[in-house]
């Protein structure tokens, strides 16, 4: 130890002793230090390890979720399916309405000149009437 001490006061221009005692301070130490990031370490470990398992049990509910939204989906396609099919049927019958309503608006139209003429007719005829009703 001596030539130990020796070299290292040349080199760093100071005296550094190397005692037994000064040893085992330092192997004490450096076993504390090491105690410390042990404990550090395991700290850490266990939250990686609760950390993995949340991680997990997203990844499961994602899982659940996907499938159940593929469920949904071939469900939601179906009634989308059924919905166009009754959109076309709507749709026919919308034109069938339409056809009829032209067809009554269009006779409308026709009674309503029909009308007019008959009660043209009426007063050309209450005319007469009144004209032929002195000579009878």
């Amino acid at each position: 130890m001596t030539k130990m001490s020796i070299r290292i006061k040349k080199s760093l221009n100071r005296e550094c002793p190397l005692l037994p005692s000064l040893y085992t301070q330092f192997l004490s130490t450096y076993k504390l230090i090491l105690d410390t990031k042990r404990e550090d370490i395991g700290k850490n470990i266990e939250k990686y390890r609760a950390g993995i398992l949340k991680l997990e049990d997203a990844s499961a509910q994602v899982d659940s979720m996907g499938k159940e939204s593929e469920i949904q989906n071939a469900e939601i396609s179906a009634a989308k399916a059924k919905a166009e099919i009754k959109e076309g049927e709507i749709n026919v019958a919308k034109k069938t309405i339409g056809t009829a309503l032209e067809e009554l608006t269009a006779r409308k139209k026709f009674i309503e000149g029909e009308k007019v003429e008959a009660q043209n007719l009426a007063a050309a005829a209450e005319v007469e009437l009144a004209k032929a009703m002195p000579a009878l």
